[in-house]
């Protein structure tokens, strides 16, 4: 017996236990012991959004979206801010040349991602990105894109990441630019099969050790996203590959595609909203205004959401306001007509309710077709929204089941 395990068996014997029962099992258990005395390092977070850490070390974080909902765009911002130091903002200029300072929107600030002065006086609705990277350095960042072709890749590379962190790097940009870039990994493996692409991924993160991964979309390192024990599987290995590397991983992937259903995909959803350490929620609404919203968190809620839109000239993300009127969506996600609300929400809400704080969401939603007078889904869900926007009622998703609940803004959460 090793000292190590003699040790151990000394602890089980004077707790009650036989050094007999000391068998190779317990003794790999006790190796995962956590006491008040365990050297264990601090968390540590990539990014502050609007000034709460976020995107921790050794963790998995998900970004989920229905499609085309802004989940890459995001991604973008987040890889940009990875690579430019949001304090270097004020230093920037126009010169373009040999001394490191880098200017293309003639103001002095760097395109959009981090102050978005694209509109010529320092101003875009009245405010900064508030999306920072933490530590000065910049971090090593690999985006592993499964999903877009070749060209979409560096399309989004070049004109768009390229141009947030100061410019694409075509011959005679800056070398300040290039060197923005040069530990940006982009790798497109859409044309791999599966067990490939799951191969090299594993790979490439031990090899290259980034601070920052973009996994776009984690459903294409599997064969079946319905089989449980692969999603199982799959979700371990990654948190491994965090935990050993002390990275970053961040899982891109879609939401159900029903309007009312707003969970991640298939098993591999089931099991990464279990672990996750943090989801974010993607949304696209009108006139190119995007939001992000954090809707799951184990440690630091950040209660406010990201609205954002794209500059037509641009093309690139421009802070802004929250929409004066959301639209709102049928059942199918689909835009409906928008209507002057009349109705007593709190009331109509409190009614549906039955006398408690909170109710399953398709209860809910039966109970006030039923008893309370809406006429249809779509008039409750355009409710339904308006009461969320006026802070009468909160949607919450259970972290364990993803089960969605309605609760007053007065009651308490059921889990």
């Amino acid at each position: 017996m090793s000292e190590h395990d003699f040790f151990m068996a000394e602890e089980l014997a004077a707790a009650g236990q036989p050094s007999a029962d000391f068998t190779p099992a317990v003794a790999k258990l006790f190796e995962s012991r956590i006491t008040e005395k365990s050297d264990i390092s601090q968390m540590t977070f990539l990014f502050r959004l609007f000034g709460v850490a976020c995107f921790p070390r050794g963790e998995l974080v998900a970004v989920a979206g229905k499609a085309k909902s802004g989940k890459t765009f995001f991604l973008s911002l987040l890889m940009a801010a990875g690579r430019v130091n949001p304090n270097l903002n004020a230093n920037l200029n126009l010169n373009g040349n040999d001394n490191g300072n880098v200017n293309l929107n003639g103001n002095g600030n760097l395109n959009a991602n981090l102050n978005p002065n694209l509109n010529g006086n320092g101003n875009v609705n009245g405010g900064q990105m508030p999306l920072e990277r933490i530590r000065e350095e910049p971090l090593r960042v690999l985006w592993y894109d499964t999903e877009q072709s070749q060209q979409s890749t560096q399309d989004i590379l070049v004109n768009r990441i390229g141009k947030m962190v100061g410019g694409a790097v075509p011959e005679g940009t800056s070398s300040a630019c290039q060197e923005a870039l040069e530990n940006l990994y982009a790798f497109n493996v859409r044309m791999a099969s599966w067990d490939e692409r799951l191969r090299m991924f594993m790979d490439v993160v031990a090899y290259l050790k980034p601070d920052l991964v973009v996994l776009d979309g984690v459903r294409d390192l599997l064969s079946d996203i319905n089989d449980g024990r692969e999603a199982q599987s799959m979700t371990e290995r990654l948190m491994q590959l965090a935990q050993q590397h002390k990275c970053c991983i961040v899982c891109v992937l879609h939401q159900n595609k029903s309007g009312a259903d707003n969970t991640m995909r298939g098993w591999i959803g089931t099991e990464l909203t279990n672990k996750v350490f943090e989801v974010y929620n993607c949304e696209k609404l009108r006139d190119r205004t995007f939001k992000v919203e954090q809707t799951m968190t184990r440690k630091y809620d950040i209660g406010r959401q990201l609205y954002y839109r794209v500059d037509e000239d641009t093309q690139l993300p421009v802070v802004s306001e929250h929409p004066a009127c959301n639209q709102p969506r049928d059942a199918q996600g689909r835009w409906v007509c928008q209507n002057t609300i009349t109705v007593d929400l709190r009331k109509l809400f409190t009614t549906a309710m039955e006398g408690s704080n909170r109710k399953a969401f398709g209860e809910l939603m039966a109970i006030a077709l039923k008893k309370c007078g809406v006429v249809d889904a779509r008039t409750y869900y355009s409710y339904l929204e308006e009461a969320q926007a006026q802070d009468i009622i909160r949607v919450e998703v259970h972290p364990a089941t993803g089960k969605k609940w309605v609760t007053l803004t007065d009651g308490q959460l059921p889990f």
